[in-house]
């Protein structure tokens, strides 16, 4: 594919520029809707700050962790390599460290949490789409072996793959789910809901597409424990987290109604 654009005599790499596209993208319109609720924009350029940084030093934790054996990983950082940092992004990492860093973040500038999770979740997966634009030319999580419609032909893949072999075109499926899940929360979101359930629906449906998307990859690298991928294992947990949330908190709303004081009027004979 395209794994670099010249700009003035120097290559910059496609994939690093889609994932700035796509946290510039996620920051436009989060401000836009911050704007709506007379939130603060600069609150949350703070949590953003935040969030992206503590995001991204998970996502590149996360990749050396599945792709490097732990003996060696333990020999570079006690000599003090920290290369391993540079190789490359896993999304879940960033997810993990992202999310409680936000939450962080937002207690610092005092933001609502209603405000956070209306503003800022429902586009998580849009800029997450415009990041798999970034794999797809870039040639990293790619899919299986595959020569029907629509394979995907890497002939200057950063990782080496064959040019003359055809791949699902696994990238561009979790594309087309991410902005799907992205719909869904939109439409979501403009119901009255509890705290915290817009979050929890987003990492429910994402741990869904990621489950899916999953059996199309053919990049082993990405480590497995009983033939199920590492992302699968934390799609399963984030799931389990998320369903288990909206339970109680669909309980506790049905108490809180139970509970709520009933006013009775009187009529005068």
């Amino acid at each position: 594919m395209f794994p670099y654009i010249p700009v003035f005599g120097k290559n910059i790499p496609t994939y690093s520029l889609c994932i700035l596209i796509a946290i510039a993208a996620v920051y436009i319109l989060a401000a836009k809707d911050c704007k709506k609720r007379s939130v603060s924009v600069y609150d949350l350029i703070i949590v953003g700050i935040v969030a992206v940084s503590c995001g991204l030093f998970g996502a590149a934790l996360l990749y050396a962790l599945v792709t490097y054996p732990a003996g060696e990983l333990l020999a570079m950082i006690r000599s003090g390599d920290f290369s391993f940092l540079e190789k490359g992004l896993v999304f879940y990492g960033g997810l993990i460290f992202g999310i409680p860093a936000a939450l962080l973040g937002k207690r610092l500038v005092k933001l609502r949490f209603a405000d956070f999770e209306h503003c800022v979740i429902p586009y998580l997966p849009l800029g997450h789409a415009i990041g798999r634009i970034g794999c797809l030319l870039g040639g990293c999580c790619y899919g299986f072996a595959y020569s029907g419609p629509l394979a995907i032909y890497y002939p200057n893949s950063i990782t080496g793959l064959d040019p003359n072999q055809g791949y699902f075109p696994t990238p561009l499926l979790e594309f087309a789910l991410n902005l799907c899940v992205c719909a869904i929360l939109l439409m979501v979101r403009r119901r009255k809901l509890p705290k915290g359930n817009l979050l929890a629906s987003y990492l429910c449906c994402y741990g869904v597409v990621r489950l899916i998307t999953e059996l199309f990859r053919g990049d082993a690298i990405r480590g497995s424990f009983l033939h199920i991928s590492t992302s699968q294992w934390i799609s399963f947990a984030l799931i389990g987290v998320a369903v288990i949330y909206l339970i109680i908190n669909k309980k506790r709303s049905a108490k809180a109604m139970n509970h709520e004081p009933t006013i009775c009027s009187e009529k005068s004979p």
